[in-house]
C-alpha cells in the first residue's frame, strides 16, 4: 500500500510568487512530497481568507513561507523594505499549528 505524500503548503506575497514557485518546484521533485502554492486553489469563493487558511492547516504536514521585501516600513526613523503583513500573519498561524519544526522561512539574500 502506498503512503500518502507529505503535504507542504508554500505561501508568499503576490509579489514574491516567483520565489515561491521555485521553492514549490524544488520540493515537488522529491519523492513522497506534494508541494502546493497558496494560489493553487487554497482560497475558495465564499470563505473568509482565515477559513481557507484553516483548511490548509488541517491538510498540511509542513509549511514554507517565502519572505520577500515588498513593503516599506519606517521604524525609529529608518526606512526599510519588509515582508507583507499577511505573510507574517500566515507564518504565525502555521507556526502555532504545525510547530516551529514544521514551519520554514525562505528569503532572498539581502543586497548591500
Amino acid at each position: 500500500m502506498m503512503e500518502r505524500p507529505i503535504r507542504v503548503f508554500v505561501a508568499s506575497a503576490s509579489e514574491g510568487l516567483d520565489l515561491a514557485k521555485l521553492v514549490r518546484d524544488a520540493l515537488h521533485g522529491r519523492r513522497q512530497i506534494e508541494a502546493r502554492l497558496w494560489n493553487e486553489g487554497s482560497f475558495k469563493p465564499g470563505l473568509y481568507f482565515v477559513e481557507s487558511l484553516e483548511a490548509e492547516l488541517a491538510q498540511s504536514d509542513f509549511a514554507v513561507l517565502t519572505l520577500t521585501p515588498d513593503d516599506q516600513s519606517i521604524s525609529r526613523g529608518q526606512l526599510s523594505m519588509v515582508p507583507r503583513d499577511n505573510v507574517l500573519f500566515e507564518l504565525g498561524l502555521f507556526m502555532g499549528h504545525l510547530g516551529r519544526q514544521r514551519t520554514f522561512l525562505y528569503t532572498t539574500r539581502r543586497r548591500s
